[in-house]
């Protein structure tokens, strides 16, 4: 009967059938992660949370236990309890550059960008996802203060063709305003413009 109404998406009819299992039977892995999900279904995130936390501590390397806590840790905002999963991803899958480039884009949330950096930097390497690694790499320079390097990226977008957005040109004028090089500034602006 759960697997039936998982399958029809009811859960919250299938919620309490799953917790009254627990009851009888005790817990494991799958019933914790099947609760999650139907809490996650009425956005009761943290209770999810909970749940998922418990069943990583009865199956730690399970990757999809994982990506049902990122999911969670997504859509609840804690971007913290999300890198904290990122990072166990990137143990568990240390080749994945989705992963790579999801770990980066959550340290920038949480304005670590010396560590997002080397995230991007790694996939540059690799050429993996070249272009957005590029453009992260020239943000987190610009974050830290590291004009050169932040410029040095830029430039390196505007060669590429049909790689610049918009925001790539508002940036770079940016950079180029803060180190005085106005008139290089202008002509990124007027870019950003078109």
């Amino acid at each position: 009967l759960v697997d039936m109404l998982m399958t029809c998406k009811e859960f919250k009819v299938c919620y309490p059938l799953l917790r009254k299992l627990d009851e009888l039977q005790g817990s494991n892995a799958r019933q914790l992660c099947m609760q999650a999900v139907c809490l996650t279904c009425m956005h009761k995130y943290n209770q999810a949370a909970l749940l998922l936390e418990q069943a990583s501590m009865l199956n730690p390397d399970s990757l999809g236990i994982q990506k049902l806590m990122l999911m969670v840790y997504e859509n609840s905002g804690n971007e913290e309890k999300k890198l904290e999963v990122l990072l166990h991803l990137e143990e568990l899958m240390p080749e994945n550059s989705s992963i790579t480039t999801e770990t980066g884009l959550c340290l920038m949330k949480l304005n670590r960008f010396q560590e997002a950096s080397q995230r991007f930097y790694k996939l540059e390497l690799e050429e993996k996802r070249v272009v957005p690694s590029m453009r992260a790499i020239a943000w987190c320079a610009l974050q830290q203060k590291k004009y050169d390097t932040a410029m040095r990226y830029y430039t390196k977008l505007f060669r590429i063709p049909g790689a610049p957005r918009w925001e790539d040109y508002l940036n770079g004028g940016h950079v180029a305003w803060i180190t005085g090089d106005i008139p290089h500034a202008l002509s990124l602006y007027h870019q950003y413009i078109k």
